[in-house]
């Protein structure tokens, strides 16, 4: 699954002169996030005004050369049409357009400077948050904040955060699989009730990742075999399959059940949508 990232102020804020290590270690956090979105590992999350950070970089930093190298990072990952650039703006729109009062600034790390747009960033964080816990009913995150520091190799930041308010987790690549999925399957709601044959087995297994399917021989039973994992066995004398049969599917697609039932049923896997929900009064 992919991760759903908010870029830290210290990656996305270049609105005032940084030093040269700050620069060094911006320009390689990018490129291992680059790294991550091109392998489909992570999203980026974009809205009007984090972009608005990259239209007003300073261009007056003591390493030039360093400088336009985060530039050019910054504003491919800010252009790229393969997906992986998840706008949000209509999720947040909500807030501004009925002047929601009940969120707070986000907490900013500790060792960003308390310059540039950071008080922008603080709050378009603190925007997303509030749609962000709106949109599921438990304490996890399905949206992190990318550190600087982590993405770099270094030790990850903290925040400065007296007040202990809630705050997106800041990630890099050792911790980010603590995320929750950011997407969820569209599920038919009568999928439970249906029950899955040796047809829709035959017609469908490869969806599920299965690459040959051996007929019975010696004895009763089907197999389908998926690479590198082991082989799944049903038998000719069950139809429709047992639950329990399918079950064992899930250990070895790390597909959910109910995701597993509805591409044998029917001949694709389902979609999967963005978490985030529109909000209404």
């Amino acid at each position: 699954m992919p991760y759903l990232l908010c870029l830290s102020p210290i990656i996305l804020d270049q609105t005032f002169p940084r030093n040269e290590e700050e620069l060094r270690i911006v320009a390689e956090a990018l490129g291992e996030l680059e790294n991550f979105i091109h392998i489909d590992k992570a999203h980026l999350v974009s809205t009007n005004i984090l972009r608005e950070f990259l239209e007003n970089i300073d261009g007056t930093a003591i390493n030039q050369s360093l400088l336009w190298e985060v530039y050019r990072f910054l504003s491919q990952l800010f252009l790229r049409q393969d997906g992986s650039l998840i706008d949000i703006d209509k999720y947040i729109k909500y807030i501004d357009d009925y002047s929601i009062k009940d969120y707070y600034a986000h907490p900013v790390p500790k060792k960003c400077q308390s310059q540039g747009y950071i008080e922008f960033w603080s709050d378009e964080l603190g925007k997303i948050l509030y749609v962000h816990d709106k949109s599921c009913n438990s304490n996890n995150f399905f949206i992190g904040v990318a550190c600087a520091y982590g993405f770099a190799g270094e030790c990850v930041d903290e925040y400065n955060n007296p007040n202990n308010h809630r705050a997106f987790p800041l990630v890099s690549p050792d911790n980010v699989e603590n995320l929750a999925d950011a997407y969820e399957w569209v599920i038919p709601t009568d999928i439970h009730q249906k029950s899955i044959t040796i047809e829709n087995i035959k017609k469908n297994y490869r969806v599920i990742g299965g690459m040959s399917l051996e007929k019975p021989n010696r004895d009763s039973h089907f197999k389908v075999k998926f690479q590198g994992k082991r082989s799944w066995s049903f038998s000719i004398n069950d139809n429709p399959v047992p639950e329990s049969y399918i079950r064992e599917l899930v250990d070895i697609t790390s597909y959910p059940v109910e995701v597993i039932k509805t591409a044998l049923t029917s001949g694709s896997l389902p979609q999967k949508c963005l978490k985030l929900k529109m909000l209404s009064q």
